[in-house]
């Protein structure tokens, strides 16, 4: 059996490894390096009722069903109280040199939220990806969000959950290559899963995208201008 990788970002780190060495002078006047930030969170909640969501419902999702118990009394109508800081988050922008004529960047970020809700408090890859910006390309290779949760999109709420179930909440590895035509903005992406998976036979598991040899494809067509997105 072979077992083949692409390796994305052994030519990204490669440059960054052997940037000094150049002779270009245009090269040795370029910046790159790595600049960390992030943030400490923590809250406090206090439910009225019981709830369906994740992560010890810090993800938030809807009221749960009325569920009678043997007196006729709606066991989820009770209130609920808890203290989260998982949310606390590091991330480190990398600056790299140009390649192929594009410009490269690089990002990792990671919160401790954990991969699934019984690893609560235990270190997440969020984002994990390098991009090459040309003038009106973009090719993006790496863990993000999913093609429907456009950033533009995610509302600006106090809440982890950002419009979820009603907006899509996970990301993929992916290869993802934009394109603008003017206001047009053509999205191709072929994507894998990772945290969110497909449920089937054996539960919930990346196997079935993984074994079916074919990404899920995607294709987008966006129009953009200062104030609208379509």
């Amino acid at each position: 059996m072979k077992h083949i990788y692409l390796i994305f970002g052994a030519a990204l780190l490669s440059g960054l490894s052997g940037f000094g060495q150049g002779t270009n002078d245009t090269i040795h006047h370029e910046k790159f390096g790595i600049t960390f930030s992030g943030f400490v969170r923590t809250e406090a909640a206090f439910d009225t009722r019981q709830g369906e969501g994740y992560r010890d419902q810090l993800i938030n999702l809807y009221p749960a069903n009325i569920r009678l118990d043997k007196n006729g009394d709606d066991v989820n109508a009770r209130p609920g109280f808890d203290q989260y800081a998982m949310t606390t988050r590091l991330t480190g922008n990398i600056t790299g040199p140009s390649a192929f004529g594009a410009k490269s960047m690089a990002c990792m970020e990671g919160d401790f939220t954990g991969p699934s809700n019984t690893e609560n408090n235990a270190f997440r890859l969020r984002h994990a990806y390098i991009k090459l910006n040309w003038a009106k390309s973009e090719l993006f290779m790496g863990q993000y969000w999913h093609p429907l949760n456009l950033p533009e999109m995610i509302p600006s709420v106090i809440s982890l959950n950002t419009g979820a179930p009603f907006h899509p909440f996970s990301r993929q590895p992916q290869i993802r290559f934009s394109r603008l035509f003017g206001k047009i903005n053509v999205v191709a992406v072929a994507s894998s899963e990772r945290d969110n998976t497909s449920i089937g036979p054996l539960g919930s598991t990346s196997e079935y995208l993984r074994n079916s040899v074919i990404p899920n494809m995607h294709l987008q067509i966006q129009y953009k201008n200062e104030e609208k997105l379509f």
